[in-house]
């Protein structure tokens, strides 16, 4: 299931006029994605505590393609967040389950 909303989120975020996907997940994990050139910002947030590992890798093995970037922590929209940018190479574009 995160995998469909993952992939529905960077259509979006690619297609859209704004170039931003935004998802709250049930457990309270805001997930943001950003189309930015060739590169996704993936942001994962929540408003009192840093995400976890654990959630961080939840996601990136959820992502469309394979993908082990450092999360660099942050605050993003006044939430404690964990950020990477992705870039999207013509390979990974071509691996992508997109519809």
């Amino acid at each position: 299931m995160l995998d469909m909303i993952l992939n529905q989120m960077i259509y979006e975020a690619r297609h859209s006029q704004s170039q931003i996907s935004y998802r709250k997940l049930p457990n309270a994990l805001r997930i943001h994605i950003q189309s930015v050139e060739n590169t996704l910002i993936l942001t994962i947030g929540r408003d009192t505590v840093y995400p976890s590992k654990t959630e961080w890798e939840t996601i990136l093995r959820a992502w469309p393609y394979k993908i082990k970037p450092d999360p660099v922590p942050t605050i993003h929209h006044g939430r404690l967040s964990l950020q990477a940018h992705i870039p999207i190479t013509t390979e990974m574009q071509a691996t992508m389950k997109l519809e």
